[in-house]
């Protein structure tokens, strides 16, 4: 956890639940900053290395799963020109790539398949 960690949530309003967690929070703030003060205590941001089990894949494996993950045929696509059920399947094969991407730690790549996903208009 960071020192000064926080939260930004968005909602139109604020909800009971939203209102009890919020309220929770406060309350369990105020008891720790309590105890630290009776002991002493300064709240400091932990160091530490990034853990080997973290890094799943060496890079040699990241862009060998890359490069089979590339399906030219879908980058120059223009769904407009698809019908409804083309552009369904289009949909899934997207779908399935971003989650490949996202299972290989391609976070940028997965990014950028929800976004063109979410920019199809599929009726």
């Amino acid at each position: 956890r960071h020192v000064n960690g926080q939260v930004i949530m968005y909602a139109d309003h604020v909800t009971r639940s939203m209102k009890q967690a919020i309220d929770e929070v406060n309350r369990r703030r105020v008891a720790q900053i309590r105890y630290n003060e009776d002991h002493d205590i300064t709240p400091q941001t932990i160091q530490k290395p990034i853990r080997e089990k973290l890094v799943k894949f060496s890079q040699e494996e990241l862009d060998e799963r890359k490069e089979r993950r590339k399906h030219p045929i879908t980058k120059d696509v223009n769904p407009d020109s698809l019908t409804p059920k083309e552009k369904k399947k289009l949909m899934l094969l997207l779908r399935t790539q971003m989650r490949e991407a996202a299972k290989d730690l391609d976070f940028e790549e997965a990014a950028r398949l929800r976004d063109r996903i979410n920019s199809m208009n599929v009726g």
